[in-house]
């Protein structure tokens, strides 16, 4: 597998957390970040943090092609001064297999 190069990724807090899941620890990498304007000018869901979070763990959490060694990962954004229809709300978004 070819890797390629990107620029460098910052992220406000990234850190590693351990929640139990049937009875099985299982490894999260989150990603907690602070956006100070709602209307960056470009979707959240096209910024792309977590195809980052994921991509990095090649060489770190897994290589070859030992894909199920991937840790999951959560990324969350407070979004500082919403409009205030979006005040003290919540919005997820997640992937989920098409059949």
């Amino acid at each position: 597998m070819r890797q390629r190069r990107r620029g460098t990724a910052t992220y406000d807090i990234r850190f590693r957390a351990i929640a139990p899941s049937s009875g099985e620890p299982i490894g999260l990498i989150v990603n907690v970040g602070a956006q100070n304007d709602f209307y960056p000018g470009y979707p959240l869901t096209k910024w792309g943090i977590c195809c980052r979070m994921i991509s990095s763990q090649y060489g770190r959490e897994f290589t070859g092609s030992h894909y199920e060694k991937l840790k999951k990962v959560y990324s969350s954004w407070i979004c500082m001064n919403p409009p205030r229809r979006r005040e003290n709300t919540i919005t997820r978004y997640h992937l989920t297999e098409e059949q």
